[in-house]
């Protein structure tokens, strides 16, 4: 089983607050989505069960162009819930970024960072209660001999199918058939 985090720049803001209301996802394998600052207005994460099986999973949560960026990321589970939430997109300087993992899991208080391919070279989510400590997380992270430079999309709003988020932001899954086009 893998994961995939489609970065749309193009999404509605409102689309959270629509999931919400529905109280569960338009998409099988849809497990949160948020809206975020930054370049992008929505982060769509889907798990799938096969890679031959993610072309038509990153079909049916679409986004609003071809402007999306997904990438496929084993380690980040997001399953821990704070008042304070940041995708950190990191690019490196390094041959192999794997080596900055460890340091970047020190930087931030948890392993949710991962290698991917694409625009950047680390993914990670960042968590806090306050959000201070939040922004110390982030430059902590831009601190590290290694990284060469970060984009940081803080979470506004969100909702999550994980039975640890809390209540107000939970929806259910998607039944297996259910292939609504998510735009």
């Amino acid at each position: 089983m893998g994961t995939a985090f489609v970065f749309d720049p193009d999404g509605s803001y409102g689309r959270v607050r629509e999931i919400r209301a529905a109280g569960v996802m338009p998409v099988a394998g849809l497990r949160y989505v948020a809206s975020v600052t930054g370049p992008f207005k929505l982060v769509k994460v889907l798990a799938f069960d096969d890679l031959d099986d993610l072309p038509d999973k990153l079909d049916s949560v679409g986004s609003s162009d071809d402007n999306a960026i997904a990438l496929y990321a084993s380690k980040i589970r997001k399953s821990q819930y704070r008042a304070n939430t940041a995708f950190v997109m990191i690019e490196t300087r390094v041959p192999d970024p794997s080596t900055l993992l460890g340091a970047i899991a020190e930087a931030i208080g948890s392993d949710e960072a991962d290698v991917v391919a694409g625009a950047f070279d680390i993914l990670a989510v960042v968590i806090d209660d306050d959000a201070d400590d939040l922004s110390r997380k982030i430059f902590a992270i831009r601190g590290i001999d290694g990284v060469k430079r970060t984009m940081s999309l803080r979470v506004m709003d969100y909702v999550s199918t994980s039975p640890n988020a809390p209540d107000d932001h939970r929806a259910k899954e998607a039944e297996a058939d259910e292939y609504a086009t998510l735009d």
